[in-house]
Order: structure tokens, then sequence, then C-alpha cells
């Protein structure tokens, strides 16, 4: 006994080695503040750690008790016995509720009958050193999940977009963070609402179904609540803040750590599955073993079976990578796309504010006859003031550059209409900012040469006032300096690429060949991209969506995986399951090189484990090893799988 309890202790000694060796890595960047209450444990994972600490203390003890029972008086291994049975009733309790629920064995009865028989077998030294290795590796996940959470956090307590409120009489622009309750904000279409509240004035249209789920718009006129983070689509209104921008943010670190955190508890559940399917496989192991070595063979050939190694280890790797690439500046809120990463094989990218920069630069004002240049940026710029969208924040721009910006213009009513244009009233007087096709639905017609594929590789935007033409702007989207650096990587991985745009063809075709984008789609409406979408996912391709805009948002949960900018829209950020915080398109080849990454780890602790289950039987069955064997190929499994699972955490991404 005192052999195999010194072969056990050598693999525990083994394991601490591995899971204590650190090979120096970069300089992790330096952290934002820390966010709040998201990061802490819940109520269930809190009961669990106390529950783990008094079992490891307990079997800690009991196989204390039983090695010195053994060098110095057998009466003082009796110690080890309760603290064997003590910790072994919630597995008693699981074991019975598992088996009224599914009325099949699971791999916890197979633990309870391995017990069983060892302590029936006199090896409650062995029993305490297996019980303690296995809710020591329990607690290592625990921590890890309540690290990565607190990492994942930190990395999105990033300020929010800012919040226009009226102070005295006059609108300002404060920090999402300055907001307090009863302050008057501002709401315009194309927003999304920082904070929930009731309104006092105006009147609104929104779509609340990301946290309500209805599809339809809901229109909200005053004393109607309004929830944080619904989209206005038209409309314009003031809103009493009902909760500070602080609860509001936290709302929304709560929202996608828990959705983080479900995953790997899907993680935990798929791998439960595998240990539960090996259940009949390792009752019969420990029949041959019955047959070969009697009650110490049967042992051995239950506890030959390591698979729950890859249960404690799988979840492990998940959290620690995701808090790796959160310290690189990929924010991953969706644990699936790291699985989902390493299966794609089409990337479809939003083109304005994705492939190009979030800003536009106007080229050229042509204005109606009778209408001058100043006056046409004049009338676009007030009506597309408040709009986030970067046809509209290059408006205003050049408005102000020229002269042509006037506050004393009153956006009244304005409604966005998703990837056409705005339509809104300027004290009193209709306007259209947008499309030919918007402006042609309303029945005004631009004059002949007016279209927009005029231009080879710019937008027009059409103005449009008391129902006339009255001239167009023309903008010129900057592409993104790693744009084709990053469009070359995807084309190197061999994916196919695809553009959606609600742009005009020429420039969208312009931009393609430049970027060498393979297929491009232009004039698609939001819902459009989403049919796209689907079209590609029943055509068998795994589809990765990346966009930027209020536009990108039903496409990118039509994607298989989904990819964000950080500094886009709330709504896109809110949408993805994966953002790039550097706020460019730098990472998206790191992000495949992640899942790839990830796939790898699975698989070798897939390996590692399956493979020390079939030496262990094998020496079971053939050589005759004992129980104390077993346990040290359990160990050493252990130790191995969470030692893959460590190192993989310090991914880095090549430079």
């Amino acid at each position: 006994m005192l052999i195999e309890l010194a072969l056990v202790g050598a693999a525990v000694t083994v394991a601490g080695r591995l899971l204590a060796r650190r090979r120096p890595a970069p300089p992790e960047p330096p952290e934002p503040p820390e966010p709040p209450e998201p990061t802490r444990f819940t109520r269930d994972e809190a009961e669990e750690l106390r529950e783990l600490d008094r079992g490891i203390a307990f079997t800690g003890g009991g196989a204390l008790a039983a090695g010195v029972g053994r060098l110095v008086h057998p009466a003082l291994g009796l110690i080890a016995w309760p603290c064997v049975l003590i910790p072994s009733v919630p597995l008693a309790r699981r074991v019975w509720g598992d088996l009224r629920t599914r009325r099949a064995p699971t791999f916890a009865a197979i633990e309870f009958v391995g017990l069983a028989a060892a302590l029936a077998g006199g090896h409650v030294g062995l029993c305490a050193v297996g019980f303690t290795l296995f809710q020591g590796g329990r607690r290592l996940v625990l921590m890890t999940r309540q690290r990565a959470r607190h990492a994942i956090g930190a990395a999105f307590a990033a300020p929010s977009e800012p919040v226009r409120i009226v102070r005295d009489g006059q609108e300002v622009v404060i920090a999402h963070a300055d907001l307090q309750i009863g302050d008057r904000v501002v709401l315009g279409a194309g927003q999304v609402t920082p904070c929930d509240g009731r309104i006092i004035e105006g009147r609104v249209a929104v779509d609340a179904h990301r946290l309500t789920g209805e599809s339809a718009l809901v229109e909200r006129a005053p004393g109607a609540a309004v929830h944080g983070a619904s989209l206005v689509v038209w409309g314009r209104a003031v809103l009493a803040a009902e909760s500070t921008g602080a609860d509001s943010l936290a709302a929304r670190l709560a929202d996608l750590i828990d959705r983080t955190a479900s995953h790997e508890q899907t993680i935990e559940l798929e791998s439960q599955a595998i240990a539960d399917a090996s259940a009949p496989v390792t009752l019969a192991a420990g029949g041959l073993g019955a047959l070969a070595g009697g009650l110490s063979g049967a042992v051995a050939g239950l506890w030959s079976n390591c698979i729950d190694a890859y249960w404690l280890s799988a979840p492990l790797s998940m959290l620690g990578i995701v808090r790796a690439a959160a310290g690189e500046g990929i924010l991953v809120k969706d644990g699936r796309s790291l699985e989902l990463a390493s299966g794609v094989d089409t990337v479809v990218f939003d083109k304005t504010g994705t492939l190009t920069r979030g800003t536009l630069r106007v080229q050229r004002v042509e204005p109606a006859p009778g209408w001058t240049t100043t006056a046409v940026l004049r009338v676009a710029a007030a009506a597309e003031q408040h709009q986030p969208h970067p046809i509209a924040r290059g408006i205003v721009a050049a408005a102000r550059a020229a002269g042509a910006w006037d506050e004393a213009l009153v956006v009244v009513e304005d409604r966005y209409v998703a990837g056409r244009g705005l339509a809104v009233h300027l004290d009193g007087r209709p306007v259209l900012v947008g499309s030919a096709g918007m402006l042609l639905d309303a029945g005004i017609r631009p004059p002949p040469g007016r279209a927009d594929d005029a231009a080879d590789a710019r937008s027009r935007v059409h103005v449009a006032l008391d129902g006339r033409w009255i001239g167009a702007v023309t903008l010129d989207a900057e592409i993104r300096p790693e744009a084709a650096a990053t469009v070359a990587a995807m084309r190197r991985r061999g994916f196919d690429l695809v553009m959606l745009t609600g742009d005009a063809p020429r420039p969208s075709h312009a931009l393609a060949r430049r970027l060498g984008v393979d297929t491009v789609h232009a004039r698609v409406l939001p819902a459009e991209k989403a049919a796209h979408i689907d079209a590609l996912r029943a055509a068998g391709r795994r589809v990765c969506f990346v966009g930027d805009g209020i536009n990108d948002a039903l496409a990118m949960r039509r994607a298989d995986l989904s990819v964000s900018l950080t500094g886009a829209s709330t709504l896109a950020v809110d949408s993805a399951q994966i953002v790039l915080r550097d706020g460019t398109l730098s990472r998206l080849d790191a992000l495949f090189d992640l899942g790839q990454h990830y796939a790898r780890t699975r698989d070798r602790m897939l390996w590692t484990t399956g493979g020390a289950s079939i030496v262990s039987l094998g020496g079971v069955l053939f050589v005759g090893l004992g129980p104390a064997s077993a346990l040290s190929a359990y160990a050493a499994a252990q130790a191995a799988s969470i030692g893959i699972a460590a190192a993989s955490t310090r991914w880095r991404p090549d430079r």
C-alpha cells in the first residue's frame, strides 16, 4: 500500500508541477477600470465553491490520516473513513436523482459504484486522494470562470456612446457614464436608447425585440416607458431617465457575461454527455477487471476511465482562451464562436464603416437650378445632424467647414428608413435625404443624369425639400488602411469573400476590385442582407459576417459567426458574438487563428484522456495493475489535460 500511495503522490506532484509551469508571456496591456457586480460568483456557484472547500478539507485530511495510519498505527487510519463518507453523500444524492429521472447509468453512478467497491476493498486512502484530485480540479474551473468574467467585463467597460440631453433649455452632449436619473434625454431616429425611462415629449417608434422579443415596431407617446437598448426607428422625443448610465452599462455587462458563462456550462454538459456515454464501457471494464483480479481488479477497471478529466479541463480551456483573447483586443461575447470560427469557409463584409472608414468626405455638391451648394448642404446637414451614420457625419462636417451650418433649424420629426435614407421635418417642411429609390418612392424624380451609379467609386445622397429635388451630395469613402491586408489574409485561408452593401453597384464593384473581394451584392436592404446570409447557409456554407452598423444587426443574427468593431453602432456591437476592440479589422485574421487554436486544444485533451483510459485499462487486464495504478493514471491524465488547458491560455497571435 505504501508503494501505491507513493505512485499516487508522484502523479499528484507531476500534476502540481505541470500546473505551476509558466512560460514568460508578453506584457499585458493596461486593464480598463474594473467592471461592477457581474464579475462575482453567482449564488449557485458560491454554494458549490463552499461545498468543494468543505469536501477538499475532509478528503485531504482523510488522505493524510490514511498515510499516517500506515506509518504510525492502523487506528489513526480510521479517521479517513468519515472523511470520505461525508463528502460522498452529495454524490449519492446525485446518482439517485439521475436514476429517477434518466433511468440509465451515468458516469456519476459509475463513480459511486467504484467508490463503494474501493471502500469495500479497504482502499480508503486511495478514495480520499482521488476525491481530493477531482474536487481540486472542479474548484480550479470555478475560479477560472470568475477570473474570465472579470477580464471580459473589464474589457467591455469602455465608455458608451455620448448622450444628448436637454439642460437649461439647450441640447448638450454628455458622456454615457455621466447620465443621471432625471436627465432629459433627446431621442432621434437611428439611435439606441441609453437608459430606461419615460417619454415626456414627442413620439417615437422603437424596435425593442432584443429585450422583449416583440418583432413589430412599438409606438411610444408621452407617458409611455422605453427600455434601454431599444432602437428608435422614427420620430423624436425627450425621455426622462429612470436608470443611470452605470446601471445600464452594468446590465449590458451582466448580459454578455452570462451568455459567455452559459456556453461554458454548455461545454460542461457536452463533456458530461461524453462521460455518460462511456458509462456502459466502464461497467464492462470493471467486470473484466473483476475476472482478472477480483475485487481490486474490479475497482481498478472502474477507475481506468479517465474521461472525466476532460469534463474538468474543457471549460477551463474555453474560459482561459476567452480571457487571453480579451487581453489581445478580441472580445468573445459568446464562447460558441470559438468552435464556430474553426469551421468558417465564407466571410461576408459590410462595406461602409467596415471595409471603409467610419467617416466619409463630401467630394462635390450638385445643386438644382436656383439653389446653391451652401443651401443644399445647409438643408442636408440640418436633417442629418442627430444621425450616427458615417454619411450623416460627413455631410455635417462639410456643412460646418463651408459655413453652411445652421443650428436654428429644428428637426421636429424624423423617420429612419433602414438602408435608404432619412425623412424629417425641418421647421414643419418635409425633407428627404437618401437614395434615388427613396425619392422615387415618394414621387420625386431626380433630373436625368443624376442616377446614383453615375460616380465610379463614390456614394451619392439626394436631397428633396417640400416634395422637390434640390440637389445631390457625393461622398467618397476612405478605405481602411488595414482592409487590403485583411482581405488578402482571408484569401490565403481559402475563404470565399462576399460584400453586401446598400450603396450603388458601380462604386461597390470598384471597391471590391481594389480589395480582391470575390462577390458583390449592391443596393441591398437590411432584410435582404439577412436573406443573402440565409441563402449561403442553405447552400452549406459556414458564414462569418463582419459589420458595424444598425443595418447589419439582422444579418449578424443570421450568420454562424458575427464580428463587429468597437466604435460601431451600439446595436451592431450588442448583436455581434465577437468585437474587435481596437476598432479596426487588423485582428480578424488572429480571430480565426484563435478558433483553430481552440479546436486543436480540445482535440489534444480528448486524445490525452482517451489514451490514458486505454493504457490504464490495458494495464489492469494484461499486467494486473491495481487501484493505485489506475488512480495514478487518472491523476496523470488530469494533470496533462489541465496542463494543456493552462498552456492554451497563453495564446498570443502572430505579430
